[in-house]
């Protein structure tokens, strides 16, 4: 995949079949989207495109890495993804600017796929329907994807940030099509689970990733092409720490062996418990030998 960044690379090499949004997760919606293009762009000698449009300064978590994102893209098919920031003569573009020249001439679309409800443009003043004229007028096709829904509810980026600060990973789980992931280096902790006999893989989330709310999960744990189930507790250790700083702590179940330094991938499954401050170790302890039963 070839990866732009910023309006000097364009307008791009080939004729193509082209999406906009923000595609922040890579959800079930936006993988109809993907599914779309990859049938259109193969029935009509294209190229994929991506058009990934974001805030000037967007600091707001992500369901996935931009590492990640690239690397499902790909995945998907997608051979060109461009990336713009909505800044400058970008953000003062109109939606005529847009559907008559930015999409034919600088993406050199001969199809677009979006949803129903995509809006674009200064003001966000152009909708579908205005893009299916545009379409007709300079001769690019416009395919409509309906709404993906989860009980009755739009899946939508936003949605899946709502489940996961509930600890609903099940459902979110669902919406996305793939379990929630957090990928990371295993580094050295204070070994305190290891001395109360449920030694751990440590990771620090991505600065960039959303975190699910803290607590205790059933997850697996992957590292070399192999995967072991795993209780997980993300959060920041009250009852062992004073520090705000999130850990990410997995035991592996019938593991034994150390893993430091590896690269690993921890999915969430289930949804256990919160995070609770306990009296001290003792009551800790027993409570994740409950925690480890609950995943029987």
């Amino acid at each position: 995949m070839i990866c732009y960044t910023g309006t000097e690379v364009l307008p791009v090499p080939r004729d193509t079949v082209v999406s906009v949004g923000k595609f922040d997760g890579l959800h079930l919606g936006h993988q109809a989207l993907l599914s779309l293009m990859k049938k259109e762009a193969e029935a009509e000698g294209l190229s994929t495109l991506v058009l990934r449009v974001g805030a000037a300064q967007d600091d707001q978590k992500k369901l996935l890495t931009e590492q990640e994102t690239r690397d499902r893209l790909s995945e998907y098919g997608i051979r060109e993804d461009v990336r713009l920031a909505l800044t400058g003569a970008f953000r003062e573009m109109t939606h005529e600017e847009f559907a008559y020249r930015f999409i034919p001439e600088m993406l050199r679309a001969k199809a677009v796929v979006t949803g129903t409800d995509f809006r674009f443009g200064k003001g966000a003043c152009g909708d579908a329907r205005y893009l299916m004229k545009a379409g007709e007028d300079c001769g690019y096709k416009v395919l409509l994807v309906p709404d993906c829904t989860d009980v009755s509810e739009k899946v939508s980026s936003t949605l899946i940030r709502d489940l996961l600060s509930e600890g609903d990973v099940a459902r979110a789980n669902r919406c996305l099509g793939y379990p929630y992931t957090i990928s990371g280096t295993v580094v050295h902790g204070r070994k305190l689970a290891g001395r109360l006999g449920y030694p751990t893989a440590n990771i620090v989330p991505p600065e960039e990733k959303v975190l699910p709310r803290f607590g205790v999960y059933e997850t697996e744990f992957s590292f070399s092409g192999r995967t072991y189930r795993g209780l997980a507790n993300i959060g920041v250790k009250p009852t062992v720490s004073e520090e705000d700083k999130v850990l990410l702590e997995v035991h592996l179940l019938n593991f034994s062996g150390d893993l430091y330094g590896r690269t690993a991938e921890v999915r969430f499954l289930r949804f256990i418990r919160p995070e609770r401050k306990f009296s001290g170790t003792d009551e800790l302890k027993s409570r994740m030998e409950l925690d480890i039963k609950c995943m029987s």
